[in-house]
């Protein structure tokens, strides 16, 4: 699915449908989106961004245990290879490549459970929220 949704999302049609879509939901406000090109092309303008990583290596061992529990036991050097081609391409692409905008909130999750991600994401929120309402 990710290798598909990366070779689709370079399509300009679908990608002028998608950011359209993406964007109406956005200006709704409340909401939090994700993507490879939301904080530099969907919404640049957003409130507060975060550009959330990991080592390939943690990102195949998370994959690998995700399909496991799914009952879909998968080769981890497959699934690194498989992650790193579809780094590269969605880098490496004309339309909307992936990038990490310069206002975004680096977050290396490598060494961090989901709750101490999430946790870390609500304190820059707030502090965010904090110092720019009057």
């Amino acid at each position: 699915v990710g290798q598909l949704a990366s070779r689709l999302s370079a399509l300009p049609v679908v990608r002028e449908v998608l950011t359209r879509l993406q964007r109406e939901v956005a200006m709704a406000g409340g909401v939090v989106l994700e993507g490879r090109d939301t904080g530099s092309v969907v919404v640049p303008d957003a409130e507060v961004k975060f550009y959330l990583d990991a080592s390939l290596e943690e990102r195949a061992r998370r994959r690998v245990r995700e399909l496991a529990e799914r009952g879909q036991p998968a080769d981890i050097t497959r699934v690194r290879l498989e992650l790193a081609e579809r780094d590269r391409a969605d880098s490496s692409r004309r339309l909307a490549p992936l990038v990490r905008p310069e206002e975004a909130r680096y977050v290396d999750s490598s060494a961090l459970s989901p709750d101490a991600v999430v946790e870390l994401m609500l304190t820059e929120i707030e502090r965010v929220r904090c110092c720019t309402t009057s």
